[in-house]
């Protein structure tokens, strides 16, 4: 049976930056909340792992990118009032280099469009929603609109998307926010608050994220 006060004394613990131990956890949880955490730690394990290969349709699309990231910089190096640029058809050099990086981010989201249709498991890579669709606001032919795969150390990449790792801290909040969560919707239904029920929750939503892995992982 979950003890819930433990439950959330150990939570404010972690919240804190405090540790918490397995004993701790089986104190608060018993057996069934120990088993839940090490389904999700396990998890968090498999799910770094994918991170760890690169597929090749990914190196090229970085390499498209990089082109553009170049012309860009070089654009905004010669645009400095230091620096004189030579104006040809009345364009000047920095104008002339960005038209240029344009097009080469124009080119990557082309490509990028095209892997995501054959294979759309590759949106996992991305740090931000993938819409080619007209009108998009998530994507655009400059250094902050065009897409960064997670792994990247650009610093116009959004987030890590799935390739956040998760520390055996944020587990365990999961894990005791769940169990608080569940028993108190048990106890304002009027019914027993034993974690039994929890620790199946815990174990289908296991069952969920390992198929989930197992689909991204048989499509790269």
């Amino acid at each position: 049976m979950a003890d819930v006060a433990k439950a959330k004394k150990l939570l404010d613990k972690l919240s804190n930056g405090g540790d918490v131990s397995m004993r701790d956890l089986d104190g608060a949880l018993g057996k069934e909340g120990v088993a839940d955490y090490e389904g999700r730690w396990q998890y968090e394990l498999e799910n770094r792992k994918i991170f760890e290969v690169k597929p090749e349709q990914i190196k090229h699309y970085e390499e498209l990118v990089h082109k553009g990231d170049f012309d860009y910089s070089r654009a905004e190096s010669v645009s400095k009032p230091s620096k004189r640029s030579k104006r040809i058809n009345g364009k000047s050099s920095a104008q002339r280099l960005e038209e240029l990086s344009e097009t080469k981010y124009e080119r990557a989201i082309e490509y990028l469009a095209e892997i995501i249709s054959i294979d759309g498991s590759l949106r996992i890579w991305f740090d931000r929603d993938l819409d080619f669709g007209a009108g998009t606001t998530t994507l655009s032919i400059n250094p902050d609109g065009i897409p960064r795969t997670v792994t990247s150390r650009s610093t116009h990449r959004l987030g890590d998307g799935m390739a956040t790792k998760r520390s055996k801290a944020d587990v365990k909040k999961d894990v005791l926010e769940a169990a608080i969560e569940w028993a108190e919707r048990a106890k304002a239904l009027g019914k027993d608050g034993a974690l039994g029920a929890v620790g199946e929750l815990g174990a289908e939503e296991a069952a969920i994220l390992k198929a989930k892995l197992a689909a991204l992982k048989g499509g790269m």
